[in-house]
């Protein structure tokens, strides 16, 4: 005689495939997704009291109002200042500068080559400058020029279509961008508009290059965009500091943001 206990299990084994196949489903609704943005921003709000400070090694520089006031020059500013910054900063022993700025026209005057000069000494002193670019999908009339450091990454395993991006690029003058580096900022915000994740790896037309998050972290560590591997879904992987760091992506080639917030009770900084 079979126990109860067998008949039940041996009818009702599809239960859990069901259950999870109900939830799979459920999290691809609207509905899902907002529950799941909710459920996320009540972790991050509790581990506040917990996590670790930024690492003070990390400083970010803001153009705010006193500094328009200040400079008595509204933004953007001649790139002679951003050039001044980049040679100050590295003089003051600086691991590497980051721009978060899209400087891709070409302007008149001397701050452009002044800033293209002042990033070529800084990148062969080992400070390594990193500035931004974004995606379009019209063409941006971008001046040719000599290719510089920046390189798609050749070593992606699976759909670049998915990635975010579009067939066109801004991305910095040539004399810039011919000494130094650049990665993409491209980053869409969910239908709440918050920015819970952000891309690591962009695509530009057929091919993907680095965010600029990542570019950071590759500049940071030397590593040669040859070196670093794409898996969509899984991980971007890079050797680094004697092992092989890995960085979990999903199958859109972003990473999910754990936002710190300033404890002080002043504004949020990040």
């Amino acid at each position: 005689m079979r126990s109860p206990f067998r008949t039940t299990i041996r009818q009702l084994w599809w239960s859990p495939l069901a259950c999870f196949g109900l939830a799979w489903a459920f999290s691809t609704t609207e509905i899902g997704r907002e529950l799941e943005h909710h459920a996320l921003d009540l972790c991050t709000k509790f581990r506040l009291g917990f996590q670790k400070p930024p690492d003070p090694r990390l400083a970010v520089v803001l153009f705010e109002d006193d500094t328009e006031a200040r400079l008595g020059k509204p933004w953007p500013v001649e790139r002679q200042y951003h050039a001044q910054m980049t040679q100050v900063l590295a003089l003051a022993g600086a691991r590497m500068v980051a721009w978060d700025v899209i400087l891709d026209a070409s302007r008149e005057g001397e701050g452009d080559a002044v800033l293209g000069q002042i990033a070529e000494a800084a990148n062969s002193a080992g400070v390594p400058v990193v500035s931004a670019g974004v995606t379009n999908a019209d063409p941006t009339g971008a001046a040719p020029g000599r290719e510089g450091p920046t390189k798609p990454l050749k070593h992606v395993e699976g759909d670049i279509g998915r990635l975010q991006g579009d067939k066109h690029a801004f991305i910095p003058y040539p004399q810039l961008r011919a000494v130094s580096l650049y990665g993409f900022a491209d980053a869409h915000p969910g239908s709440d508009g918050i920015r819970r994740e952000i891309p690591l790896v962009v695509r530009v037309g057929t091919e993907a290059y680095p965010s600029l998050s990542l570019q950071i972290i590759l500049a940071h560590h030397g590593v040669k965009p040859e070196d670093v591997r794409v898996r969509l879904g899984a991980a971007v992987s890079f050797p680094a500091a004697g092992r092989t760091m890995r960085i979990p992506i999903d199958g859109h080639g972003n990473f999910l943001v754990n936002y710190r917030y300033d404890k002080t009770g002043h504004a949020t900084d990040f």
